[in-house]
Order: structure tokens, then sequence, then C-alpha cells
């Protein structure tokens, strides 16, 4: 594989030469991931340009009103990229997983993958179910206007193509896989927050309705199974993940707006990829162009005001607003603005923190969730300004002070619902003192070594104040962590909080809890990212300053980008 390699983020705003749109067959892994422009307008069949290139200059913006203009190259997604992510990792052309290598520049004109299983197949091999079965309703008999609380695999009948088959036979390996994905893979990906899981309840209705939404749970359910290196699973994970992918960007090649059932599925297949490379253990951001082809794709799906449950939209809402903001961190503020969550998708969001939205994902703090965006601008108007490398930053301004203290109350005003479980309420803790110790930390940065005695700092980089404050939030953090059993379902949730106050742990007994902690985690629950979050601490241990905001700076250097989703 081709290392990737770096634009200097003064080219981030360079426009792509024209000696770009020379063809290559394949291209190797470069620097930069790229972005989606706004949805394609009602009724207009989206088509990707095919130009193929070996490297692609990032665009500075994505226009909100779709004309921003493409880049050259055959990457997955065919988007020009604005400079917000021109620096959070390579484009992953080149993907290594289980030792193989594959290039994602398919042609869309190639065939589809034979050996794929299909839905249709799966219900025309339905076994005779040993126990009698009530017919299902025809969809006019169906009610679909007010299906808040509607069985997804009858209240989905008016929008799937097919019918839905409540006993599949799958055989072979995709029967293993489809078992593993039932009986581990979603209570990996599920938090354990609510009764049901939506990772069955939701989605499991779509895929025996869309091949590619089946695929697609087949490879989460294969990469789960081989992050855990068991044996022969590695080449099952590689053949369907190219299989996936090169289904996927067939679909998308073909995506128009207009059509609800293509919306939907199309916007649960980029949720799913995203989840995939989690489970992966994804190191080349390739997370990253999928959360941004979800963005503009949930957009248009809920712009639609297609009729589907309830539940199936908020789940979808929840779904990206928890990876999207989870993956601020690794973006380098000081070069980039942020805009992983969009100001639509965030009022959905803020919708349902306010209507007290549980979730299987953002457990009961979906609120402080939606706080991150706002410290990620606090942290680019401070951080920028102490940059010396930004000549033309402007110091910080009493309205950056007041949203600074508006933000604050905002966290330390928080509190779990009294009706959640002891460890959901533990985890919301956790997460309310990582927030303080990312907002603090954005004011300006620690230092390797302190005292124990006055918590003073070394080069005037903090008052005793600042750092007292920062200390004590990660003191307390790691308090609640201990309190929360080390293979709890919860856990899967804990990646982010667990990063940003490990950054800031600087005495070596803290340091040796969090490495085993995250041991036990990966051995429980065998998400790949758990291992690649214990990986990076490692490496942001080894490069002062500490803190949440040389995160970046440390998968910049080490040319490694993960999603703590």
């Amino acid at each position: 594989m081709v290392k990737p390699r770096r634009h200097p983020s003064a080219a981030v705003n360079q426009p792509a030469p024209a000696a770009a749109a020379a063809a290559a067959p394949v291209r190797p892994v470069t620097d930069h991931v790229p972005v989606v422009a706004s949805p394609p307008s009602p009724g207009h069949r989206q088509e990707w340009p095919g130009a193929a290139s070996h490297e692609r200059p990032p665009i500075a913006s994505a226009s909100p009103s779709g004309s921003g203009a493409s880049s050259s190259g055959d990457s997955f997604y065919e988007w020009a990229q604005p400079a917000c992510l021109a620096t959070v990792g390579p484009q992953a052309s080149g993907v290594d997983l289980g030792g193989m290598v594959f290039d994602l520049g398919f042609s869309v004109d190639d065939a589809a993958p034979t050996d794929a299983p299909s839905s249709a197949h799966l219900i025309e091999t339905l076994p005779t179910p040993p126990f009698p079965v009530d017919p299902l309703p025809s969809p006019a008999a169906l009610d679909t206007s007010n299906s808040t609380g509607a069985n997804p695999a009858t209240s989905l009948l008016g929008l799937v193509p097919r019918s839905l088959s409540l006993i599949p036979d799958v055989g072979g390996a995709s029967l293993e896989l489809l078992s593993h994905y039932l009986s581990v893979t979603t209570r990996s990906m599920d938090n354990g927050s609510t009764p049901d899981n939506p990772f069955i309840v939701q989605l499991v209705p779509l895929a025996f309705s869309s091949d590619l939404v089946l695929q697609l749970l087949l490879t989460q359910s294969a990469v789960h199974r081989a992050s855990r290196l068991l044996p022969d699973t590695a080449d099952i994970a590689s053949q369907h993940y190219s299989q996936s992918l090169r289904l996927f960007q067939r679909s998308i090649s073909h995506y128009n707006s207009e059509q609800s059932v293509e919306s939907l599925t199309l916007t649960v297949g980029a949720l799913i990829m995203c989840f995939v490379e989690t489970a992966k253990g994804d190191r080349n951001g390739t997370v990253f162009d999928h959360l941004m082809a979800a963005q503009w794709l949930l957009q248009a799906f809920l712009a639609q005001k297609s009729i589907v449950p309830k539940g199936l939209r908020d789940f979808l809402i929840e779904y990206y607003v928890y990876t999207s903001t989870l993956s601020m961190v690794s973006i380098d503020c000081r070069v980039s603005p942020q805009c992983l969550l969009g100001d639509d998708l965030a009022a959905h969001g803020r919708a349902l923190a306010q209507a007290g939205y549980l979730g299987s994902l953002c457990g009961c703090w979906l609120e402080l969730l939606l706080v991150i965006p706002a410290i990620f601008n606090i942290g680019r108007r401070f951080l920028s300004a102490e940059a010396e490398a930004d000549p033309l930053a402007q110091p910080a301004t009493a309205d950056d002070f007041a949203l600074f203290a508006q933000v604050h109350h905002q966290i330390q005003s928080w509190a779990p619902d009294a009706s959640v479980r002891p460890d959901v309420a533990l985890a919301g803790r956790l997460f309310q003192q990582a927030m303080v110790v990312y907002l603090y930390t954005a004011l300006n940065s620690l230092t390797t070594t302190t005292t124990a005695t006055t918590n003073t700092t070394n080069n005037n980089e903090g008052s005793p104040h600042h750092t007292l404050v920062v200390q004590t939030a990660v003191a307390e953090a790691l308090s609640y962590l201990a309190q929360i059993p080390p293979a709890a379902r919860i856990n899967t949730s804990l990646c982010w909080p667990i990063a940003v106050v490990g950054s800031c742990a600087v005495r070596e007994e803290q340091r040796s809890f969090i490495r085993t902690r995250l041991d036990v985690m990966f051995k429980a629950i065998g998400l790949g990212n758990i291992s690649q979050t214990a990986m990076l601490l490692d490496r942001v241990w080894e490069s002062p300053p500490p803190g949440p905001w040389n995160i970046c700076r440390v998968m910049q250097e080490h040319q490694i980008w993960i999603s703590f989703a």
C-alpha cells in the first residue's frame, strides 16, 4: 500500500488543477477526506464524476446551494472537499483489512457481486415454520400516519419493495454471520440504555427488504468477528467488505432523491458503513467519507417527510448526531471549521433532547453531545489566536468569554434523568466531566508536569486554578469510570470520554488504569476502535502537551485518523 501523504494546510484553499483529470487505474491512499456538497434538488438524478487521478487537491468548501465544484479523482464518493476535513485524514482508496488491500475506485458499470446474499433469495428459500403464523396485513390495511410506536416489521410495508420474511433461511456462511450479528454484534453496538435494541428492531426489517442493507449488516458482523482475530475470519471479512463497498457505490451512483425507499436505504447504508469502520478499527479516516455522505443523505431524507416509524426516524438522527459529534475531536480546529453537524441536524437533535430522548448510543447524555460543536468553536477561537503560524488570528473577545461561560453553565447544570439505570447515569456523569476537560483545555494547554502541592504548571501554560479544575475533572471522571463494570454494555459508548480524559492523565497510575480498562473493554466488546483508542492514547502520552486538543496533532504526526464513536 502506498503510504498516505499530507497536503500542507496552506494548500487547503487551492483549486484543483486541470491536470487532475488524467485517468489512472489505481489510486494510492491520499491525504484527505472528500466531502459531499448539498443534496441534489428533488427529481434530480445525481451523476458522480468518473475522472480518476492520483491525487485531488482539496476544495475550500461545499456550496450550500449544491454548486460546490467537484475535485477530480475516482474515490469512493466523488464529491468536493471543504477545508474543514482537509487535515482529518487520508482518503482510503486502498483499504488494508486482514492483510488484503482493496482499491475503492470501482466502476459503477461493474457487475454486482454474484455471491452476495440476496434478500429475494432468502425469502424464496424460506422453510415452513413449525408453528402457525398469522398472515401479515396488506399495506393498504395499515395506517402509518401515526406510527409512533408501530412495529417496524409492519409499519415499513408501505415503503419496502418486497414483502418481509419472518424466518429467513440464509444458509452457510451468511447464516453464521447473521446469527453472529443478532447475538453478538448488535449487543456490542447497543449500550443497553433502552429495552429494545434498534440495531435489531429498526435495521433488521430493512435488511430483508434491501440487498444493500442486508449485505452491510453481514459485513458489520464479519469485521466485528474478525477484529477478535479469530481463525479464518479475516478473509471472509475482506470479501464482505469489498462486496459492500461495490454494492453501495452502485446504489449511490443511481441515487434519486425523490424515491423514498432509495433515500431511506442509502441513508441507513451510509450510517452502517460508519459503524463498519468502527468495528473494523479504521485508521485511514474512511469513516469521515461515510459521515459526510450520511449527513446530506439524512438531510434529504428528513426533508421528504416520508412516513416512517418515529422510532426509526429518531434512531437515524441519534445515530448521526452521536457519530459526528464524537468524531470532531479528530479535526484540527486551528486550521479547519467543523462541518460534521450542520444546523438542521443539530436542531433535530435538540428536539430529541428536549423530549427527554433515551438512546442506545447516546444514553441519557444527548444534550451534552450537542454542546461539542460549541466547544469546538470556542477552541477554534482561543487556540487559533495563540497559534504563531496564523498572523491573521484575532484575539479572543468578550463575546468569546461570554460563550465560554454559557457553555460551562450548560455542562455543569446537566444531570442524568432519575429513571435511568445506575450504570447509564454514571456514564452520563463521565461524559459531563469529559466535557469540562474539553472546554477548559480550549483556553490553553496543560504541561506534562504538575506539582501535587501547588498544582502549578511550567512555562506559564495555564494558571494554577485552570490546572486544578482540569485535574479535578480528570479525577472525578476516572472515579465514575471505576464504578462502571468494565464488561458492561454501556462501555461501548465510552471511548470518547476515556480519550478526552485520558489525554490529560499525567500520573502513571491513572494511565495504567486506563490501559487496563480499555484492554478489558476490547476483550468484552470486541470493537476495533477500542483498541485503536488505547494505541492512540499511548502516542498522546508520548507527545506533550497533554490534552484533547493535541489528539488531532498526534493523528497528523503518525498518519492515523480514527473516530471515537
